[in-house]
């Protein structure tokens, strides 16, 4: 069979399912998002208190599971499944491979968690792009289940900071309300920022949207990490000009205003930098006063991590380069070092060292699938391919991509949204 990633829809006679009604499936699916928020905010309280095995891994695990089984009627019409099935069997092989060498079950269980929040957003776009292909989800239902998770998400940093009560991030500076997570917070605002630009501009709820997309700014400057402050500072300015019919046109203008900005931010970092709030970006004013180079300031710690990585790769031999060692396996000799299973916090450079370059070399066919997939030239699908190119470039300088908690369903949402028939 053939790998695809077509978006052609089923015939309504042999979809599979048709057991939950329209409505149903809007509540049902409403449920989930509250559910998925919370048991995000019950797994920081947890990792505070000594990590384990959390609630969102088990949510998001028994979710996986849902998808896993309630897609495998789809395989014989669609060959990206098969893809992503493949390579859920091979991170499996890898990580059984990885216990077998070193003897530690626990290695098998992250390497399935792992493996699971991975591939959970194709796993869930498969699905809900049957739901769309037999009537039973809508654009606008999507529009409002995207909303209503970005209205929790930033409820849960808004309200403790306004009540004096959130968590720092790395418990230094930087605010992220009852969530203790840093860069998967940055991930997840990067993407969703353009996606909720384009529903204040064309959507149902326009108001709203606009409304959460200047919270969704807010919670990202609140962070007072790098990547939601750049990537959101991005989307404000090229979103509108992308959705413009002549976005050709709009790119040019875009490169033209952003120029001046741009340079003058690059030639005066330090002194910019020193206007800033402490409180909110300490660990920003000192990576720009304290590193020499853009890229030690955007890169930070991880340049010594993507050396250590490196050296340990070099002196892999031929099997483990192509193969990896396993999740967790792979961060053993960062241990004496670190103190810590430490990752390179580089999507590329951590793949490598878990699954092998075959490993990096599947999932960038399995997104560069969905990728072409979704390059279409309307508004929503223009808007949709820029903020998989801010994820993309996330991943590379930050890592927590590939995985990350908050991005999952979401992203199978978004993409889902891409196929239906009639769009705001």
């Amino acid at each position: 069979m053939s790998i695809s990633f077509s978006a052609t829809a089923y015939p309504r006679d042999t979809a599979p399912g048709g057991v939950l009604s329209s409505r149903a499936l809007a509540f049902l699916l409403y449920g989930f998002v509250v559910v998925a928020n919370v048991s995000d905010v019950v797994t920081s309280l947890q990792v505070i208190r000594g990590g384990g095995i959390t609630a969102g891994q088990v949510l998001k695990s028994a979710v996986f599971a849902f998808l896993f089984v309630a897609n495998l009627d789809r395989v014989s019409q669609r060959g990206g499944l098969v893809f992503c099935y493949l390579l859920f069997a091979y991170f499996m092989v890898v990580e059984l491979v990885a216990v077998a060498g070193h003897h530690e079950a626990r290695f098998l269980v992250d390497g399935f968690v792992f493996a699971s929040k991975a591939l959970l957003p194709f796993m869930a776009y498969y699905w809900l792009e049957t739901q769309v292909d037999e009537g039973r989800l809508s654009f606008g239902t999507l529009e409002r289940l995207l909303l209503l998770y970005v209205a929790l998400f930033c409820l849960n940093i808004l309200v403790p900071v306004a009540l004096g009560v959130s968590l720092l991030n790395y418990g230094t500076s930087g605010y992220t309300g009852f969530y203790n997570a840093g860069n998967e917070l940055g991930a997840f605002i990067a993407f969703m920022v353009p996606v909720t630009l384009y529903f204040s501009f064309r959507g149902n709820h326009r108001f709203i949207a606009a409304l959460l997309a200047a919270a969704l700014v807010v919670c990202g400057i609140l962070t007072g990490a790098k990547t939601p402050l750049l990537a959101s500072a991005l989307s404000l300015v090229l979103v509108p000009l992308i959705m413009w019919r002549h976005f050709v046109a709009g790119a040019v203008i875009g490169g033209v205003v952003l120029a001046g900005p741009v340079l003058y931010v690059l030639t005066h970092l330090s002194d910019l930098a020193r206007l800033l709030p402490e409180s909110i970006f300490g660990r920003l004013i000192t990576a720009v006063t304290e590193r020499y180079s853009l890229i030690e300031i955007l890169l930070g710690v991880r340049i010594e991590y993507f050396r250590l990585y490196m050296d340990q790769l070099q002196a892999s031999g031929l099997v483990q380069g192509l193969f990896g060692r396993g999740f967790v396996a792979a961060a053993d000799f960062m241990l004496p070092v670190t103190g810590a299973y430490k990752a390179a916090e580089m999507e590329a450079v951590d793949l490598v060292a878990r699954y092998g370059f075959v490993g990096l070399t599947l999932v960038v066919i399995l997104v560069l699938g969905v990728f072409i997939l979704h390059a279409a030239r309307d508004a929503y699908s223009r808007v949709l391919t820029y903020a998989t190119l801010i994820l993309v470039l996330v991943s590379l300088l930050a890592g927590h991509v590939l995985g990350n908690a908050f991005c999952g369903f979401v992203l199978g949402m978004a993409y889902a949204a891409r196929v239906c028939p009639t769009r705001a």
